[in-house]
């Protein structure tokens, strides 16, 4: 089986839930069961709540990157599970900044308030033998410049979210791609995918995209790809939203806080 809950996102369309500018996912494989990402605040337990998710079940939280709207829950996850393991990048604790700005907008809390529970993942690392974090996401596609810069020892340099980390899930019918942002951007993350699950189709997409405009280029990347499920969440954008619901229909569908989807029942 293969089920995925929203725990947070953007929006919601339902009552019940809360919705804040951050991600989370609560993502099944038989009886393991991950957190992707926990947003910002608490808004994720809330819904966990609200879904009957049980955060104390969680066995492994995967922290995608060091973006304060991806970590920033973590607190209140420690509250609700004090065993599992959080895996991250070990660059992902660097200080960062919107271009322009002054605020840091990083994982706001410290490696030492974890240290014990924190394992670093630079390599492709295997949580089971069909769930595989990419660790660091080689650039064979080259990103010129980011809207983010961080602190290299006392200057402030070009940010290009080195630290981000997909989620891959081999499933029956394909590979399942978990993204937080795609920082490393669409070509780069559906390459290292196939090139670590050769032969293998991609089954789905799922997570925050990161486009500009209309989406034009990653829908034809999607295309390239063939992937047949693509589901764009947090911060895809709203005009790149509508254009991936344009080019690919009933297979996109647009979810929000408190829905969930079931890829592979039970056999």
């Amino acid at each position: 089986m293969l089920k995925v809950q929203i725990l947070c996102n953007n929006q919601t369309s339902k009552s019940r839930f809360l919705a804040e500018h951050g991600l989370s996912l609560f993502i099944q494989v038989d009886h393991y069961r991950i957190l992707f990402d926990t947003g910002q605040s608490h808004v994720f337990a809330h819904n966990a709540k609200q879904m009957g998710v049980d955060l104390s079940s969680v066995d492994a939280l995967v922290l995608t990157h060091g973006h304060y709207d991806h970590t920033g829950g973590v607190r209140e996850f420690a509250r609700h599970n004090r065993k599992d393991k959080f895996y991250l990048h070990p660059a992902a604790f660097s200080q960062r900044f919107n271009r322009g700005e002054r605020e840091n907008i990083g994982i706001p809390w410290g490696r030492e308030d974890f240290s014990e529970r924190i394992e670093t993942v630079r390599e492709p690392l295997a949580l089971s033998p069909n769930i595989l974090l990419t660790g660091q996401v080689p650039r064979f596609f080259e990103i010129t410049q980011t809207p983010f810069l961080m602190y290299e020892g006392e200057e402030l340099v070009e940010d290009y979210v080195l630290d981000e980390q997909l989620l891959l899930i081999e499933g029956r019918n394909g590979v399942y791609v978990f993204m937080g942002c795609c920082h490393m951007g669409l070509g780069n993350a559906l390459r290292v995918a196939a090139e670590l699950f050769p032969g293998e189709r991609i089954a789905a997409v799922i997570g925050g995209f990161h486009l500009k405009g209309s989406g034009r280029e990653a829908s034809r990347i999607l295309q390239e790809h063939q992937v047949e499920l693509i589901v764009p969440l947090h911060c895809t954008g709203f005009g790149a939203i509508s254009g991936l619901k344009a080019a690919f229909g009933d297979s996109c569908p647009l979810l929000g806080a408190g829905e969930e989807l079931i890829f592979e029942e039970v056999q």
